[in-house]
């Protein structure tokens, strides 16, 4: 079998290159569980239809600020917190580049939860 490379390449529907997008993000997301010191309670990926070339995985750590912040000095990513909800909950945080695909870990847990938290990790 011989490929012709001046032949001109078929149009890519925006289905294949949804499912593209979504295959890469799952390859990323396998790096990710596979290597990571902490495992989420979920993870999702994110190609939407008009935005194929956008990939994103975004993993849930139910109540563990300090998997997040594990999480995140492991991939070398940002870490933050922020209030949500007129102060009655802290969101932790973790956002960056891995593999080429946008990752956001996260998890919300309430004010003194997170102040323990924090004052233990220092």
């Amino acid at each position: 079998m011989t490929i012709n490379l001046t032949d001109p390449v078929g149009e890519v529907s925006v289905e294949t290159a949804q499912r593209d997008g979504h295959m890469t993000a799952l390859a990323a997301a396998e790096h990710l569980i596979s290597t990571s010191p902490v495992i989420p309670a979920e993870l999702e990926t994110r190609c939407r239809p008009w935005a194929t070339g956008q990939l994103v995985i975004i993993l849930h750590f139910f109540d563990a600020p300090d998997d997040v912040r594990a999480f995140a000095e492991h991939f070398d990513l940002a870490v933050g917190e922020r209030v949500v909800d007129d102060s009655q909950v802290f969101e932790v945080e973790a956002e960056g580049v891995v593999s080429g695909v946008q990752v956001r870990a996260w998890c919300r847990v309430r004010p003194a939860e997170s102040v323990a938290v924090s004052a233990v990790a220092a």
